[in-house]
């Protein structure tokens, strides 16, 4: 008796695939366009603002306040990297971080939606998530 075992993409059609590939880059697409076109607004001017502080002095801001470090902690290190300024794209390279993390949870939506239900559930749900307003 021989069991022959494939990898769960493998097992999926070349349109599925494709699908969920185009979601993917649909969403990135959607959330690229016209990113810092927009003046900051006041929660993310708090949060640049917090970001830009010393490491002690965001962690003893955050202590008195009810949002924990870990999101201003990872604005922090980006600005690091990134050093946006007013002149060189404060609002675009503030936004990189929200806009990774927006597009890194689409797949783990269409996995979830594998697992628990179908192929074609995983697509439906990645691309009304790709297409939704709230989460662009």
């Amino acid at each position: 008796m021989t069991h022959s075992h494939q990898a769960p993409s493998a097992s999926q059609p070349v349109y599925t695939r494709l699908l969920a590939m185009g979601g993917l880059l649909l969403a990135l697409a959607l959330r690229l366009h016209n990113l810092g076109a927009e003046s900051l607004w006041y929660d993310e001017t708090v949060s640049v603002f917090l970001a830009r502080q010393s490491i002690p002095d965001l962690i003893a801001h955050t202590a008195r306040d009810i949002h924990p470090p870990g999101y201003y902690l990872l604005l922090h290190v980006w600005g690091w990297l990134a050093q946006p300024t007013l002149e060189n794209g404060l609002e675009f390279l503030y936004a990189w971080p929200s806009l990774l993390w927006g597009v890194l949870l689409l797949p783990l939506v269409y996995v979830i939606g594998r697992r628990l239900f179908s192929d074609r559930v995983a697509l439906v749900a990645l691309w009304l998530a790709t297409i939704n307003p709230y989460h662009i």
